[in-house]
């Protein structure tokens, strides 16, 4: 009697958990097939009418009105193998000297004070307008040291790089004049490029990624009236834009994506300069790519919480939802594969009956995913002038290779995004030089966690 109950409670333990996977499989399938709406959409979008947002830089002008002070922002911390090469490419700019500001945002901790004050001193020396700025307490990181720094000069165009990008000596000549040509830009965009992206498979496989980001999402994106972001690097922002937005946040780790969103609310817009090309480096080793992508991932769902909703109502209805669901894809995406898988991983463990249904829904959704984006990456490589080759074929495997690998610590990192407001800010370590010294490397990079 009582073996009898209990294969009956059993039985009814096995349908209610099987009908909940199910349940939870299409739930998660149809919301799936839903972020990838703004693909779909871009894959069909046609340039606006009005200013162009990709502009063809031109020779400015030669007087006084065309070459306005910039203040040009390096923010360094603890980076003695690309801080020297850095700085000595940001003093190499064709700009004139008394319209220049070089300021060198330094939070560093290790001996890259050292090694950057001799240089900046042999530089002032030669006349070139650079100083050094260092503050107390890294306060909100990269972004603090970008808000501070707008106390201590009085341009009216701020230029920022990362240190591992190199600028070619005309870089000022030849964005400004983008800016200068539309007044409601808030920041104009060069294109970013990569001097090692053939060193090695992982390299290959984030270049095709990121071309696939800057000449398929963020071009058509720029060219339908949505809004776009700032990479961070290689750019010239209007000092009228930034602080009429707020200034720069550390509310999240993605601060150049939260100011471009709260400057696209109050009316400005950004204009990518694609011919203007910088070299910058990728993460050469896969512990190197998890600190950056942890740190991607985390800041993309923490944007979820602070997208401004007044940008919202500057669009249209069918702009506010590819835009809307756009945002959940970047901030949800990953973590909602990594749960399906475990879900369909738990189904087939647990022997529920319907376990092959919740595989087939992940398969099918996977599946649509992996074409889809397969389509914007030979979108992407199309716009540039290439074709499709097996040499794009080898580096697509590549992508979802490390797609694959990177899948369960981006998830991890969307959910403590989600969660948390305050995540401690982990720069993606850059070797330069030091790559093709194997000790100096191996030294480097053990003093960064993976996690």
């Amino acid at each position: 009697m009582l073996d009898d109950i209990g294969q009956i409670f059993d039985a009814s333990v096995l349908n209610t958990a099987d009908t909940i996977a199910v349940a939870i499989a299409i739930v998660m399938t149809i919301y799936m097939l839903v972020l990838l709406i703004p693909d779909a959409y871009l894959m069909a979008a046609r340039r606006t009418s009005g200013t162009p947002p990709v502009v063809s830089p031109a020779r400015p002008r030669r007087h006084a009105e065309t070459r306005p002070l910039v203040a040009v922002q390096l923010a360094i911390y603890n980076e003695p193998t690309l801080a020297i090469g850095a700085i000595r490419a940001l003093a190499a700019l064709a700009w004139p000297r008394d319209r220049l500001d070089l300021m060198v945002l330094d939070d560093s901790t290790d001996d890259t004070t050292t090694q950057i004050q001799a240089e900046i001193a042999a530089l002032q020396e030669q006349g070139i307008p650079i100083r050094l700025i260092r503050r107390s307490h890294r306060t909100e990181y990269k972004a603090g040291a970008l808000r501070q720094s707008l106390a201590w000069t009085d341009a009216q165009y701020i230029a920022i790089f990362d240190v591992d990008y190199r600028p070619d000596p005309d870089f000022l000549a030849r964005m400004m004049p983008a800016l200068l040509a539309n007044p409601e830009a808030g920041f104009a965009q060069a294109r970013l490029t990569y001097h090692n992206r053939d060193q090695n498979w992982l390299t290959r496989a984030q270049a095709i990624e990121l071309d696939m980001h800057a000449d398929f999402d963020q071009r058509l994106r720029a060219e339908s009236g949505l809004p776009w972001f700032f990479n961070g690097t290689c750019g010239i922002w209007r000092r009228a834009a930034i602080e009429a937005a707020g200034g720069w946040s550390g509310r999240s780790l993605v601060e150049d994506q939260d100011l471009s969103y709260r400057a696209f609310t109050l009316g400005w817009t950004g204009c990518r300069v694609d011919d203007v090309r910088v070299a910058g480096e990728l993460p050469s080793d896969l512990r190197a790519l998890k600190c950056q992508r942890q740190r991607w991932a985390a800041g993309s769902s923490q944007m979820l919480r602070f997208v401004p909703t007044g940008l919202f109502a500057r669009l249209s209805v069918l702009q506010s939802c590819i835009f809307g669901i756009g945002i959940l894809a970047h901030g949800t995406l990953v973590f909602t594969i990594a749960a399906f898988v475990l879900l369909a991983a738990a189904t087939a463990a647990a022997g529920l009956p319907h376990a092959w249904l919740v595989a087939a829904l992940l398969g099918a959704a996977l599946t649509l995913l992996f074409w889809t984006k397969n389509i914007c990456a030979a979108l992407a490589i199309l716009h540039t002038g290439r074709r499709p080759d097996l040499g794009f074929a080898a580096d697509i495997v590549a992508m979802w290779a490390m797609e694959l690998r990177l899948l369960a610590s981006n998830g991890r990192a969307q959910i403590k995004g989600l969660l948390r407001a305050n995540l401690k800010f982990k720069r993606t370590p850059k070797l330069g030089d030091a790559a093709a010294k194997p000790e100096i490397r191996a030294a480097y990079v053990s003093t960064y966690p993976a996690e």
